[in-house]
């Protein structure tokens, strides 16, 4: 059986190049080719169009996730410059107290020196504070212990860079004390919590409520005329010859900070 001839490849291209080319040429000189140029011009367009569409469907997630990181930063700083500024209000509270202890003018030629107080007994009412000064800066027991609103209490116990102050507010506590107007005396005492009384004032004495108490000058820790606190009541419907007597201090003995220490005589 004969096999069948299968035309020539080569030859039918040969030919179809002849009849093609002449055609291709003069289209070119017509449009320069410029449907390939749209055609190619119009797919990059729809392709920069996609890409930016897609592009942006993820901007708004990208700018969530970065301001929800610049408010974090944002309120970090915020707490930080709030510390910042109580530490700073704090410390200047501190200077002007400060400033208004070392103008304590009447009394001074009895300060040793000035402390801050860093600690208190943790057993209920305060009754003790203790101080940052001691035997390294003539601290000694005996000694007053005062603000500039008046008389805190006194030097219990020492040692080289502390010592421990007994509050005027304290039961233990006794100060001599006298009225500032009619100079009536008597013995100042702790009634624990935030008040004091007076004893050994006899009923007929000339005492009334408001009147000024200050240290007498007659005991040893206080020099005259130190404020103490003002007559709160006075109750003569009590048995014996005294009055009991109520006095309320100027200091507030649960808010003490910066202290004058005062020597004793």
């Amino acid at each position: 059986m004969k096999r069948k001839n299968r035309p020539n490849l080569i030859l039918i291209y040969a030919v179809a190049a002849v009849i093609l080319l002449p055609g291709i040429f003069i289209l070119w000189k017509k449009t320069g080719f410029s449907f390939l140029s749209s055609s190619v011009g119009s797919a990059q367009k729809k392709v920069s169009s996609f890409i930016s569409y897609t592009g942006g469907t993820f901007e708004p997630g990208a700018g969530y996730v970065q301001g929800k990181n610049g408010i974090r930063i944002l309120a970090a700083r915020n707490l930080e410059l709030n510390n910042e500024n109580s530490a700073l209000k704090a410390e200047n509270a501190a200077l002007a107290r400060s400033s208004v202890l070392r103008q304590y003018r009447d009394f001074k030629s009895s300060i040793v020196c000035q402390a801050r107080v860093i600690g208190a007994n943790d057993d209920g009412f305060i009754n003790y504070y203790t101080i940052d000064r001691g035997s390294d800066d003539y601290v000694g027991e005996g000694d007053g212990v005062v603000t500039q609103d008046g008389v805190v209490g006194r030097i219990v116990k020492v040692s080289q860079q502390t010592s421990m102050v007994q509050l005027l507010t304290d039961v233990k506590s006794s100060i001599s004390a006298r009225d500032e107007r009619s100079r009536v005396a008597g013995i100042l005492s702790g009634e624990s919590g935030s008040a004091c009384s007076i004893s050994f004032v006899l009923k007929d004495e000339d005492i009334k409520e408001g009147d000024v108490i200050v240290t007498s000058g007659l005991g040893k820790s206080f020099p005259e005329g130190m404020r103490l606190g003002t007559v709160k009541k006075i109750d003569k419907n009590v048995s014996g010859i005294s009055m009991a007597i109520t006095i309320k201090p100027f200091v507030d003995t649960f808010e003490v900070e910066e202290v004058l220490v005062v020597k004793k005589r």
